[in-house]
Order: structure tokens, then C-alpha cells, then sequence
């Protein structure tokens, strides 16, 4: 969906392009590719250090990423995450979109894949109508199939020279040819109209957003994931709080993924940012039934070089007994191998 995106704008080589520090080959390929086609301009801002991170609110964090100077307005594009993998920060959509149109950047174009299934976005601050283009898989916190996704495009009769379809069998529609109505054919329809479509994939996810529905819909959903996140964040900031990589003070910043940098059990501000120490605690817990992972990032405190937390997803079907056994679990493995 984000390569659709990116590589179908008319992007020329004046334009401009922000992303932050963190995001995922999901944009950062696509445009790479762009650039190398182009020779736009794509400006990289940098995230706070986790320290800081961890106890701002959106306003503050907003401004931080994008601070209203000469450099960043008038860019033809925001790209960015909803969620982000690295350290489980959400961004709220409608307060990106003011963001957005305040330096009179044209296109929000959002990276939803760890939103998808965790975060209701059809009301609110996440509406999804607040971006131009949102594109997430169905297979992480949806527990849909692979292979399956949506592409959201605001603008319904969006058209060549504007964008053109990358994937298509219907480019014919746009040039000189119309349907039966005398109007363009729609670009949703373009970009998805396949001679083999993956129809039992998005059958299965169809009936993944049934199953959610059944458990009381998405804004329950995200309720029950938050406070299972919560609780986790909570446990964290009790011994270690400079561990804490994760926002947990700011409602509209909290996500279901909680980042934390390993720490000495006993000397708490005794804190391990190297990925073998991450990767040695992933593996003993992965012994006792328990799947975290870790994850690199760019971090001024690495000077140059990838810091390296531990993540903790709590899913919908995740229990307060299995957080108390990861708990419990965690403390023991810290204060041994320290």
C-alpha cells in the first residue's frame, strides 16, 4: 500500500519529503527508490532520546518532530507512523493533520501496520480520514492472515497526473477511456482489480474484524490492550523509570507495545542498552513460554550507532495472569544474569 502511495504521486525533483528517524523500510524503500528516480529532497528528523521520550505529551513530542521552520514548510508529504515499532509511541492523527496543515505540507501519508486491530481508527483523534493515505497489513494485532491489508485514500476521485496506479489492470480507464457512467474509473478500484485476486485471504480478515466485533467491538478492543500495556509500563517504572523508553503519562501517546532498556534488578539505574544483553533476556524468556523481542533504533545516546530495547506487545487475547508470570519471570532473569 505504501509503495502504491509513494511511487504513484507525481512527485517531482523540488519536492520535499519529511520522515522521522525511526520509520520502517515499509517507507523508507519505496523512497529510496523515489529519490534515486527523482532527486527529491527527503528530510530525516530525529526523534528525542528515550529519557525524554518517555515522559512527553503529544504537544510536546508534535513540535519536537516538527517545529514550524523554512525547512519543513511547504513539503509535498509527511511520512510517517501511526504507531511506531521501536519505541510504541502513537502519533494522534487529527493533532498530525493540524501539525500537517499548519506548514502547509500536502500529503499525511501514515504507516498504520502496528495500529491495525489495536487502535480504533474510525473515530476521534485516529480517525483515519485526518490522513490522505493510510496503508496497514491485517496479519499483526488484527490476528488476520498474511498477505492482507487495506489502502485508505482520502481523496476518492484522486487522478492521473496527481497519481497514477503502479499496480493496475485498469490504467486504460485513464486514458481516454471511461466507464459506463462517463466518469473516471475510481482509483480504489484501479489499484485493487486483479486477474487473481487473493480472495480467501481477505475473506479470512473480513472474518478476523468479524471476531473482534464479537468481543465487543474495536473501542473495547483498544481498551483492553491499553490497560494490559499499562500495566506492564507500571511494573517497569516502579523499579527502573529512566528504562522506560515508552511514553506513559499521555493517554493519546500509549499504545499496546511497551519498550524498555534491560536494567540490573538490584542497581536499577544500572541500565544496558547493547543487543546481546536484549537479545540473552528475549532468549530465557522465550525458555519459559514468554515472546518479547528486541529492537534496534537510532538514539543520540548510541552516538551514531543503534541503542537496543526489549518490547512487550499485550494482545487482546493476553490475560493479568500472564502479565503477573512475565513479571515475576522478568525480575528473576534480571537480577541472575546481572
Amino acid at each position: 500500500g505504501l509503495n502504491m502511495v509513494i511511487l504513484g504521486l507525481n512527485f517531482k525533483a523540488t519536492d520535499k519529503v519529511i520522515i522521522t528517524n525511526h520509520e520502517h523500510n515499509a517507507i523508507l524503500s519505496p523512497l529510496s527508490v523515489l529519490q534515486e528516480k527523482t532527486g527529491l529532497t527527503v528530510i530525516k528528523r530525529d526523534f528525542p532520546t528515550a529519557n525524554i521520550l518517555s515522559t512527553m505529551n503529544s504537544d510536546e513530542l508534535l513540535e519536537f518532530l516538527l517545529p514550524d521552520t523554512d525547512e519543513l514548510r511547504g513539503a509535498k508529504a509527511l511520512c510517517v507512523s501511526h504507531v511506531y515499532p521501536t519505541t510504541g509511541v502513537r502519533l494522534p492523527l487529527e493533532a498530525l493533520r493540524k501539525k500537517a496543515g499548519a506548514l502547509n505540507i500536502k500529503y499525511l501519508i501514515v504507516d498504520g501496520a502496528q495500529a491495525f486491530g489495536m487502535v480504533d481508527i474510525s473515530r476521534g483523534r485516529d480517525n483515519i480520514t485526518h490522513t490522505d493515505f493510510y496503508a496497514c497489513p491485517g496479519h499483526k494485532w488484527l490476528n488476520g492472515p498474511p498477505g492482507t491489508g487495506i489502502l485508505y485514500i482520502k481523496n476518492s476521485r484522486i487522478r492521473p497526473p496527481e497519481f497514477y496506479p503502479i499496480l493496475s489492470q485498469r490504467m486504460t480507464k485513464y486514458s481516454g477511456h471511461q466507464n459506463e457512467g462517463g466518469e473516471f474509473f475510481p482509483m480504489t478500484e484501479a489499484l485493487q482489480v486483479r486477474g487473481c485476486s487473493n480472495t480467501p485471504g481477505f475473506s479470512a480478515m473480513l472474518e478476523a474484524i468479524k471476531f473482534q466485533q464479537s468481543l465487543g467491538g474495536v473501542e473495547l478492543v483498544e481498551r483492553q490492550i491499553l490497560s494490559l500495556s499499562q500495566q506492564v509500563k507500571d511494573f517497569i517504572v516502579s523499579r527502573s523509570p529512566e528504562a522506560l523508553v515508552s511514553p506513559f503519562k499521555t493517554q493519546e501517546l500509549l499504545s499496546g507495545l511497551t519498550v524498555f532498556f534491560p536494567f540490573n534488578w538490584d542497581k536499577p539505574d544500572q541500565i544496558f542498552h547493547d543487543e546481546k544483553t536484549a537479545n540473552l533476556i528475549v532468549q530465557t524468556l522465550l525458555r519459559k513460554n514468554i515472546q518479547i523481542r528486541s529492537i534496534g533504533f537510532d538514539d543520540p545516546l548510541g552516538e551514531g550507532q543503534k541503542i537496543y530495547a526489549l518490547r512487550v506487545s499485550t494482545g487482546v487475547f493476553n490475560t493479568g495472569k500472564q502479565l503477573v508470570y512475565f513479571q515475576k519471570s522478568l525480575e528473576k532473569i534480571l537480577r541472575q544474569i546481572f
